[in-house]
């Protein structure tokens, strides 16, 4: 018995030291269009709105919508690619680096302003809100 309660112990410090290993470490940004956001040697610039169909709040639809946007992916400075996202769901994963032994990932939370009926949004008006991790 007393062995067992040993290596019990033994594999639950073994656990608890490989937890402390893997730390996730998460930024968040508000982008306007044309705005970068820096991360060590990479950078994601929200470039524009492409399209944004998003049921007003003020008006019941049959469809929610969805809005698409378009970032550049940078690293070292020098593009890598442009990718267009959509923002349906606050935790849909678009993109992954790796680097060594990081893996970063990257997630477009949400877009603002909300549509209403009785407001076009202007281009410049829009705001991304991203969040950005590394583990």
């Amino acid at each position: 018995m007393k062995y067992i309660m040993m290596l019990g112990l033994f594999f639950g410090l073994f656990t608890l030291q490989a937890q402390e290993n893997s730390e996730k470490v998460s930024f968040e940004s508000f982008l306007s269009p044309g705005q970068l956001f820096s991360f060590e040697n990479k950078s994601v610039r929200f470039i524009k709105v492409v399209s944004d169909s998003r049921c007003p709040k003020d008006v019941t639809c049959i469809w929610a919508g969805e809005a698409k946007v378009l970032i550049s992916i940078s690293e070292n400075g020098k593009e890598i690619e442009e990718k267009i996202i959509s923002i349906r769901d606050a935790n849909n994963l678009i993109l992954n680096f790796e680097d060594s032994e990081m893996l970063y990932s990257l997630n477009a939370i949400e877009l603002y302003p909300y549509p209403t009926s009785k407001h076009k949004i202007e281009d410049s008006e829009y705001c991304l809100k991203i969040q950005f991790s590394k583990e």
